[in-house]
């Protein structure tokens, strides 16, 4: 099972489920025609999605959100909320 597929029990309060589930795949290396297929997203909503996780994040590209991911920065951040 896709990691972007397994249940959200563990997403940060700060992101929309939709939203974690496009970091996992980002995560997980999925290109966004990868993420629109598993997903059944259109493109829009994904570089919607994608637009919207950066900017909460402010960062501007995919590998340093998947460090933050791998790092555990993400889950951090609602601890300081």
């Amino acid at each position: 099972m896709p990691v972007c597929k397994k249940p959200l029990t563990d997403k940060p309060s700060i992101f929309t489920d939709r939203e974690w589930e496009v970091i996992q795949c980002i995560a997980e290396g999925m290109s966004n025609e990868e993420i629109m297929e598993t997903l059944f997203l259109s493109r829009v909503t994904i570089n919607m999605t994608v637009s919207k996780i950066y900017s909460k994040l402010g960062i501007r590209s995919r590998e340093k959100l998947v460090a933050m991911y791998y790092k555990g920065e993400l889950h951090k951040l609602d601890e300081e909320n």
